[in-house]
Order: C-alpha cells, then structure tokens, then sequence
C-alpha cells in the first residue's frame, strides 16, 4: 500500500474479511462458520464483546464445539464472562470432542483450569490441571501451569 505501513495494511485487510463474513452471516443466518470466523478476527483484535456474541450465536444454530471452545478461550484472553466460558467449556467437554480438527478434551480441561485460576479456585484448577495431564501427559502447557500454581 502506497504511503502505508505494513500493519495498517493488514488492519484493513482484516476488517474487509470481517464485513465479507458479516455478508455471508445475512445471505445464510443458519450456517454458523461465518459467525464462528468472525468471533476469530474480533477475538485477534481483542474486540470480546463481538467475538462472545458471534461464538453464542454459532452455538445457537448448531451447539457448535468449536465455538464453546472459543467462548471458553475468549472468556481467559478477555477476563470477562469466565462462568458462561467455565460452562461452554465444560459442555465442550461433555460432547467428548474426538472429532479430527477440534481442541482435545485435555486443551478443554487444562483451558478450564486456567479460568478457576483466574476466579481464584486453586484447588479446582489444581484438578483441571491434573486431569489434562491424565489424558495427556505430553501437554507442556498443562503441565507448567500446574508448577505455577505452586
């Protein structure tokens, strides 16, 4: 871009793919990988407010796993809503996520710790922790989470 930096750029080029998707979301109201993608760019661009909206709306149409997930994970980035995330991870988790593509249920359990450690809830993210490393005793991020706790 002439005169342009390199990340305004890529700001522009990323609000454009965010009005296509908002376009599909009007042409299909009932196909929730539109609403799902947009939730991503607005979660990237720390905009949480939309991306929990576009993730409930997703989960709506179809109990949408990866976007429980995502409810989860925009609840830790953001702070916010961390009982709503605490729930979408946990019905992520009961819908036994094995499908190819999807967040193991060891990400979802060590994700969930992360969000009893930010309520406070050492113990209960104690017990995430240690759960994730029972079905996955390769997660590092587990793993150094639950050092960190002390």
């Amino acid at each position: 871009m002439a005169g342009g930096s390199t990340e305004k750029g890529i700001e522009q080029v990323e609000e454009i793919r965010k009005q296509e998707y908002r376009a599909a979301i009007k042409l299909d109201p009932s196909d929730p990988d539109p609403y799902y993608t947009v939730g991503l760019l607005c979660q990237q661009e720390k905009e949480w407010d939309e991306a929990f909206e576009m993730f409930e709306a997703a989960v709506k149409i179809t109990d949408d796993l990866r976007s429980l997930y995502q409810i989860g994970r925009t609840g830790i980035f953001s702070g916010q809503r961390l009982d709503r995330s605490k729930e979408a991870l946990q019905q992520y988790i009961a819908h036994d996520p094995r499908s190819a593509g999807l967040p193991t249920e060891a990400h979802a359990r060590w994700r969930l710790g992360m969000i009893h450690e930010k309520q406070g809830h050492k113990d209960l993210a104690r017990g995430a922790y240690q759960e994730a490393l029972k079905l996955d005793p390769e997660l590092e991020q587990a793993q150094e989470a639950l050092e960190n706790l002390g």
